[in-house]
């Protein structure tokens, strides 16, 4: 899993969007205000190559979600290639626990 850090309002969308307890999350927020949030690397790649120029993950985050609820639930809701389970790249069994990350919760 992969650990970004996003906006107020891009962790608001995904709360909103996703399905309860499909992403992983710290309850700590930076010294931004940013949320961190874990994902899978296919997710976070597949996030990255949206990304416009000047673009951060939240921008890509918040325009999906204006574009259509659906848009931002296809994107972070996939089949994982690894382990096959729960259908979520978000919620790899094969990956485990990770050690060393604080706590975290689900949405």
């Amino acid at each position: 899993m992969t650990r970004i850090a996003i906006s107020e309002a891009a962790f608001a969308e995904i709360a909103r969007t996703m399905p309860l307890g499909s992403v992983g999350y710290e309850n700590a927020v930076n010294e931004h205000g940013q949320h961190y949030v874990w994902l899978d690397p296919a997710v976070v790649n597949r996030l990255g190559a949206m990304r416009g120029p000047g673009e951060s993950y939240s921008d890509v985050i918040l325009r999906l979600a204006n574009a259509t609820s659906a848009g931002l639930f296809r994107v972070l809701k996939r089949k994982c290639p690894r382990c096959g389970g729960g259908g979520s790249l978000t919620s790899c069994k094969a990956a485990g626990p990770q050690g060393g990350e604080g706590v975290r919760q689900r949405f």
